[in-house]
């Protein structure tokens, strides 16, 4: 991320993860490791907590929910895919020995094999009632993001991919591009 005079230096936060010089206390990376493996814990108990009826939801809501929980945890995967690679795939609550390394192709397939089982499950609703929710059109963007460096992470590209999912969500006519960025 280049510097400007209006801002992004973050002291020097950016310039020290391009060098290559970060340490522990400087937060990066590992605040995005440990923010996403926070994130797909709590999706992780949640789920947990949806199935095993400790938090009692109607079957409707149920798979909604989940749903919008597993969106949330392939977000999360996906970080850690773009920016670490190999890391364990986590999705049992309960599990309680030390999880294996997957690989990076693994790690692809567990985040589009979740996008795209869980994307006929979740609301197209948009706007202020949803806001900050996983909605169809944020996972379907997710999975556009994921396909568009599949060629990095797996070797083989997936721009036909990126097209029929980005095409989606425009042919929804939900979402505008402004016509002025400022």
């Amino acid at each position: 991320t280049p510097v400007r005079p209006n801002g992004w230096y973050d002291g020097g936060t950016y310039i020290r993860m391009h060098q290559h010089r970060w340490d522990s206390h400087q937060g990066q990376p590992s605040s995005l490791w440990g923010n996403a493996f926070n994130g797909i814990n709590a999706a992780n108990r949640v789920i947990y907590q949806i199935s095993s009826g400790t938090i009692p939801v109607s079957a409707d809501a149920k798979t909604a929910v989940t749903a919008e929980l597993r969106a949330v945890r392939a977000y999360d995967y996906s970080l850690l895919l773009d920016n670490f690679g190999n890391v364990p795939i986590v999705t049992d609550f309960t599990a309680k020995d030390l999880p294996q390394q997957a690989t990076r192709q693994q790690v692809y397939d567990f985040v589009v094999k979740e996008l795209t089982d869980v994307i006929p499950q979740l609301s197209e609703a948009t706007g202020t009632a949803t806001y900050g929710r996983m909605n169809k059109w944020a996972a379907l963007a997710i999975l556009s993001r994921v396909y568009l460096n599949a060629e990095v992470y797996t070797g083989k590209p997936a721009y036909d991919k990126v097209l029929t999912t980005t095409q989606q969500i425009i042919d929804a006519n939900k979402y505008k591009l402004e016509p002025n960025y400022r």
